[in-house]
């Protein structure tokens, strides 16, 4: 779910149904053929990480498994970066100018991530490049 505030106030909501986490670990699974307790260590503690990498590698079997989920990963955040953006281009032109520049962007001061995928490890920092915004 994406909402805008000003301020306190929240000002708009736009859920992202293909954006949760469960869509990322189902199509992991699936487009990979990847044990479902595979994609979940692998999501939820290396991510994009470096810690764990190595010997994720080790406990996966294939060498190549972490590349192949990242890669996916990386698709996942570029979509959910994309509707985030078209989000925060519909907030700003309603509630803060009729145009959008890159100085009404501004306005935008950050993004909070929360739920499952918050946890993914060095996901904020990724979407944060893709906004070019604060992300957390």
């Amino acid at each position: 779910m994406f909402s805008s505030c000003v301020g306190d106030t929240r000002v708009y909501e736009r859920v992202l149904d293909d954006c949760a986490w469960r869509t990322l670990h189902t199509r992991v699974c699936s487009e990979l053929s990847i044990d479902p307790e595979v994609a979940d260590h692998i999501l939820r503690t290396i991510g994009f990480g470096q810690q764990g990498a190595n010997q994720a590698e080790q406990h996966v079997g294939a060498p190549d498994t972490l590349r192949r989920v990242r890669v996916v990963l990386t698709d996942y955040v570029h979509q959910l970066a994309g509707d985030i953006r078209i989000a925060m281009e519909y907030t700003v032109r309603r509630f803060f100018q009729q145009g959008v520049s890159d100085a009404d962007t501004d306005a935008m001061q950050r993004v909070l991530i929360i739920g499952e995928g918050a946890r993914t490890p060095d996901l904020a920092m990724h979407l944060g490049e893709c906004l070019a915004i604060r992300t957390q």
